[in-house]
């Protein structure tokens, strides 16, 4: 895995949604977290119990797997809580093997490794594609212009209403026509000047 990939996944993985994606196959056990780590069939034991499981095993917060795998098979120590009793009931259906080394699988890749664009897949796929989104992202776009676009469907830019809102001394007047509030609305559709690039742009492309 090349550094940006690295840098990219590590990036991804301090969001919440991300980390279900990343599975952690325990081998020896050695470089996953006990508590922390996606290794458990119910997911990192404090995003579903209380941290109080942690004091009712005995076993410190940065123990690592191999802690409860002695000899290649999974050893809690005696379970002194209902959720701990929980936690041992539902361990992985393999069992943790001395001789190889623990391994991550990125689930969103049918080959489990990880990449930029499966992440931004995943993403997309908890969100439904807004109506006009073919109008900014397009094939042969100028993602500068595109991003400017973006920003202005969006309400966005730093016109100057927005920046009066945290800076009161700034001039308001629009920067085309000095006439009127300077805002989204007036620069796009009302400003006289502007209103003129408009009606050249169009007789250009034969548009009217």
């Amino acid at each position: 895995m090349t550094v940006f990939k690295l840098q990219s996944l590590m990036i991804f993985v301090s969001r919440p949604i991300a980390r279900p994606l990343i599975q952690h196959y325990i081998g020896n056990g050695s470089s996953n977290s006990l508590w922390f780590d996606n290794w458990h069939p119910d997911g990192p034991h404090p995003l579903k119990w209380s941290r109080h499981v942690v004091y009712d095993s005995g076993i410190p917060l940065n123990a690592m797997v191999n802690a409860i795998v002695p000899v290649d098979s999974w050893n809690w120590l005696a379970a002194m809580s209902i959720d701990l009793v929980e936690i041992r009931s539902r361990m992985p259906s393999y069992n943790p093997n001395s001789n190889i080394e623990d391994s991550i699988r990125w689930l969103p890749s049918s080959n489990g490794i990880y990449s930029a664009s499966s992440a931004l897949a995943s993403l997309r796929a908890s969100h439904p594609l807004i109506p006009w989104f073919k109008l900014v992202w397009f094939p042969q776009n100028i993602l500068r212009m595109s991003f400017i676009l973006w920003m202005v469907v969006r309400g966005r830019l730093p016109t100057r209403d927005r920046i009066h809102k945290y800076d009161p001394g700034v001039v308001t007047t629009c920067v085309l026509c000095n006439s009127y509030l300077e805002s989204h609305a007036h620069l796009f559709f009302e400003c006289l000047f502007s209103r003129a690039i408009w009606t050249q742009l169009m007789n250009y492309c034969g548009t009217h």
